[in-house]
């Protein structure tokens, strides 16, 4: 399986010949594949990591090891996630990378979320949130505000759930960010589902199948 964007970060690959810009490419191809492909994303983020090593790459280093903590999670293995995103975060704070940062907390906020200590996922969840906000990042912005709309409608709390995600909706339409709109979509649907409006939640669970039926 792949997608449109896969393809051409691919062929974008195959013509680089700066060591940096092939290392960045790859991050972006850890990116777009983690969600469907985390075997093919963890063993390309442990070669960035090696490859920016080499080359004393430390965003390379930070990235690599942010993604691998990313693809960690996926796969359920939650303490090896921890001890490497805490490895990326320092090499966040050591080379004052702090978008990278806001990226590391709100994945700590993932992994604590998927072993239910909410009250620690949301204080990194802020951290992240904060950090992007300093940083102008609207569209980072957004990525955490999903996070904390799907920690809500853990938590029960689904009208501000559903205020978190149509907030994030419009910025991802603006930015047309495909992926990330079907995710809020699908959110919306199960929210729209808990509240027994079941036409909306159709509707909405509908728009994220139109989006990712072409990939």
């Amino acid at each position: 399986m792949s997608t449109e964007k896969y393809n051409e970060l691919k062929k974008r690959y195959n013509t680089l010949t700066d060591e940096k810009e092939s290392i960045i490419c790859l991050i972006d191809i850890v990116v777009e594949i983690r969600n469907y492909d985390v075997e093919e994303a963890f063993q390309i983020s442990s070669e960035i990591i090696e490859r920016s090593k080499k080359i004393k790459f430390y965003e390379g280093i930070g990235r690599g090891l942010n993604n691998k903590g990313a693809c960690y999670w996926l796969k359920g293995e939650y303490e090896s996630g921890l001890s490497t995103l805490k490895e990326a975060l320092k090499v966040a704070k050591e080379n004052k990378f702090n978008s990278l940062k806001a990226r590391i907390y709100s994945n700590f906020g993932n992994i604590y979320r998927e072993l239910g200590d909410l009250s620690r996922a949301s204080k990194f969840y802020q951290w992240a949130l904060e950090i992007n906000e300093e940083l102008g990042d609207e569209l980072s912005q957004s990525a955490v505000m999903i996070s904390i709309s799907n920690l809500l409608y853990d938590l029960f709390d689904y009208d501000n759930a559903l205020e978190y995600a149509n907030r994030c909706l419009e910025i991802f339409i603006k930015y047309n960010d495909k992926k990330r709109q079907m995710s809020v979509y699908h959110s919306l649907g199960n929210i729209y589902f808990k509240k027994e409006d079941h036409q909306h939640a159709l509707i909405n669970f509908k728009n994220s199948l139109t989006i990712a039926e072409p990939n």
